[in-house]
């Protein structure tokens, strides 16, 4: 069962071996949001014709905050710039997009000056302690850079992926997996 709104957490980390650590998005960062998902969309298209890369990143995500979880990925700097984010529905959302799973990563970015750090598997390993149960995320198969990412990130969790096709036309590969414990 997704988490309630009073028992999330409004700051996830530093995990210890990156110092990256996750905040939870506010009103004042959609401009920083907006700007990063312009970034994602932009990848996503080279990929995916039918994206829309004039898309907006719509409000729910910071106005519903017990059912959509709008994260800012900071790295270990003082400043703690936001060097990314992600995007969590919880299971209302989840399945209304078609996955039996508590929580679906929506979109994650990790931006590309920091890129092959740590910072992507150290992001979703916060996510995953802090919400613990069954996960799914789609990938685009011609995304190679992705594929690589997540087969390499999600395989401690042995997660099971299924081809899917969208509405659209287009083939997505859904990892599915369980996290139930901390670290797992």
């Amino acid at each position: 069962m997704t988490s309630n709104p009073s028992s999330r957490p409004l700051r996830l980390g530093p995990d210890p071996g990156t110092g990256v650590s996750l905040r939870q998005a506010e009103a004042k960062d959609m401009d920083v949001l907006q700007g990063m998902y312009a970034d994602l969309l932009a990848v996503l298209a080279e990929f995916n014709p039918t994206v829309d890369v004039t898309h907006r990143l719509q409000d729910d995500w910071i106005e519903k905050p017990d059912e959509l979880y709008a994260w800012i990925i900071e790295g270990d700097d003082q400043n703690s710039l936001p060097v990314g984010f992600a995007l969590v529905c919880g299971e209302r959302y989840a399945h209304a997009l078609g996955s039996p799973t508590e929580y679906v990563l929506y979109e994650f970015l990790v931006t590309g000056r920091a890129r092959r750090g740590g910072i992507g598997r150290s992001a979703l390993g916060l996510l995953i302690d802090a919400y613990p149960g069954s996960w799914s995320l789609d990938v685009l198969p011609g995304n190679q850079a992705a594929m690589a990412f997540w087969s390499r990130v999600l395989a401690p969790h042995s997660p099971e992926a299924q081809e899917r096709v969208d509405e659209d036309g287009v083939t997505f590969v859904r990892h599915a997996f369980e996290a139930r414990t901390k670290g797992a």
